[in-house]
């Protein structure tokens, strides 16, 4: 279900800070803070360019406070593993002369993927 909350024959220099909030609430519900942020900052630099470009207010309707997100902490190799990955590369190059590791020759769907020849390249 889409709540339209700007009419799409209105005029940008209409659109107001609360309609932009009521726009972008529901997809903080339903999706998530980051998308709406994502949403938010996109349509920031819209506003922003067509300041530059086609005369649009200094007001940016779309500069909303931002909606709470889930932090999604990466994974960092320690500096140990870190070397033994790069040490097991390396010494597979000098090996085989290439970086393919004999033991990844599958896909991320499972399908062997095999090795092709020069001749089959060319």
């Amino acid at each position: 279900m889409r709540v339209k909350v700007i009419k799409p024959d209105g005029h940008p220099a209409d659109i107001t800070s609360g309609q932009v909030l009521k726009a972008l609430q529901p997809v903080a519900k339903k999706q998530s803070g980051n998308t709406a942020n994502t949403m938010r900052k996109n349509l920031v630099a819209g506003w922003n360019w067509g300041i530059k470009y086609l005369g649009l207010s200094r007001i940016n309707p779309f500069l909303i406070d931002t909606f709470p997100g889930e932090r999604h902490p990466r994974h960092i190799l320690s500096g140990e593993d870190f070397w033994k990955v790069f040490s097991r590369k390396r010494d597979n190059v000098i090996k085989t002369g290439n970086g393919d590791d004999q033991n990844e020759k599958t896909s991320h769907e499972g399908q062997s993927q095999g090795r092709r020849t020069d001749e089959a390249r060319i």
